[in-house]
């Protein structure tokens, strides 16, 4: 459990040096429990269903979306449609996060 927290943590701090990607998790990593290994975050320039659609196709990684319907009291009120959802667990490593946040890179995620 602590290295899929860990894993968690590095990607979101990945993640958040991204110009035009937002983390949307909720709660603290400093609080034990509090965030586990998905990591839910959206891009301004490239939709939801294309991150997850490209990054498959161009390089093998599986992203999965959280839609409104799945989640409408949160989403609603956070004027949330859509949210990737990036899912890391003991097995992946950081050279793993490293290629997943250069293949979004290539997307153009980041700008």
């Amino acid at each position: 459990w602590e290295r899929i927290c860990a894993l968690a943590l590095r990607l979101r701090e990945r993640l958040a040096q991204l110009r035009g990607v937002t983390l949307t998790d909720l709660g603290s990593d400093e609080l034990a429990g509090s965030r586990c290994g998905i990591v839910s975050f959206f891009c301004e320039r490239v939709s939801t269903a294309d991150v997850v659609t490209l990054l498959r196709q161009q390089s093998k990684i599986n992203l999965s979306i959280s839609r409104l319907p799945s989640t409408p009291l949160d989403m609603t009120r956070r004027k949330l449609t859509a949210v990737a959802r990036a899912s890391v667990h003991y097995y992946n490593s950081e050279d793993e996060i490293s290629v997943f946040v250069a293949a979004l890179q290539r997307l153009g995620a980041d700008h």
